[in-house]
């Protein structure tokens, strides 16, 4: 009651076709806070440093959202649908984002670790 259904017309189910199975442009990625390390020669190893503490944190936060609400909330509307294919095709994007910022915080740690034993800027 109170909501518009919408159904995919023919030529929309056949556009996504279309589109789910062709390859995508390969995309480079820019990255505005690795930017800020690679030209961060004139800063303080502390504050650099306190960047990636501050991403780091973030990185965290985004890990724990994912495993916690995004998880339950896969498992939550697969359950319903009922389609097993589905719902794993749905856990391998999740897992993409699992892996990916699982990789960036072991990066940051490494990264801060360097940091840390930087010459003093030359200020």
């Amino acid at each position: 009651p109170n909501r518009k259904e919408y159904q995919i017309t023919a030529a929309g189910h056949a556009e996504l076709r279309r589109w789910l199975t062709t390859p995508l442009a390969f995309e480079q990625p820019r990255h505005s806070w690795l930017i800020q390390i690679f030209f961060s020669q004139v800063s303080s190893n502390e504050e650099i440093a306190a960047l990636l503490e501050i991403r780091m944190e973030h990185i965290r936060a985004r890990l724990r959202s994912f495993r916690g609400e995004v998880q339950s909330g896969l498992n939550q509307d697969a359950t319903p649908i009922g389609v097993e294919r589905a719902q794993r095709l749905w856990q391998m994007t999740l897992d993409y984002g699992l892996d990916y910022y699982d990789f960036e915080l072991a990066w940051h740690e490494k990264a801060l670790a360097r940091v840390r034993t930087l010459p003093p800027s030359p200020q």
